[in-house]
């Protein structure tokens, strides 16, 4: 049996009995949650997004236990199932740091020599750097070990590392990973 996406309209109060001869059942939509009970003795009740697996059952009685007339739409199937990227549930946040304000912004030139371009800074909320060379790779730690030839996340010429999400508060050290003399190549912007 291939999976079956089946509606059904229960009316308030009733219980309808569906053949299915199934072994996977999924509520697809339902704005109440349903009370189902197989022939096998299984009872349980589920709601929208859920799923369950019972061995082999050839009936669902399907209950709608409100004042209204419901429609419900299922998926059934034997041997096989289908997923769902639907999410549900709710999430509170109840405390957002500041996503605004003054930053400092810096610039450095950089060789291939390591340098601290940021002591540590316990409170420091958002870091970017900006290799601006036109052509050496810079390297950075952000533990407050130097950096190396080897050694730190690798920022091509050109390009940005902004730390979103995470608060760097460790010592940032920097080099190129050749020798270079442009001055003002790295700028960096804290908060």
């Amino acid at each position: 049996m291939a999976l079956r996406d089946q509606k059904v309209k229960i009316p308030a109060g009733q219980e309808l009995q569906l053949a299915v001869n199934a072994d996977y059942l999924r509520i697809k939509k339902s704005a109440i949650a349903v009370r189902f009970r197989t022939k096998n003795g299984d009872d349980f009740e589920i709601k929208q997004g859920d799923e369950v697996s019972i061995k082999n059952f050839e009936y669902v009685y399907i209950k709608n236990e409100t004042a209204g007339d419901e429609v419900i739409d299922l998926y059934t199937g034997k041997d096989e199932r289908v997923g769902s990227a639907e999410l549900s549930g709710s999430v509170i946040i109840s405390a957002m740091p500041a996503n605004n304000g003054a930053a400092t912004q810096g610039r450095v030139s950089l060789t291939n020599v390591n340098q601290v371009i940021l002591a540590a800074k316990a409170t420091r909320k958002y870091l970017m750097i900006q290799n601006n060379d036109a052509g050496a790779v810079m390297r950075v730690r952000i533990d407050g070990n130097a950096a190396t030839a080897a050694q730190g996340f690798r920022i091509p010429a050109g390009s940005t590392y902004a730390f979103d999400g995470f608060n760097v508060t460790g010592a940032i050290n920097c080099m190129m990973e050749t020798a270079t003399g442009a001055a003002g190549n790295v700028e960096f912007a804290e908060a």
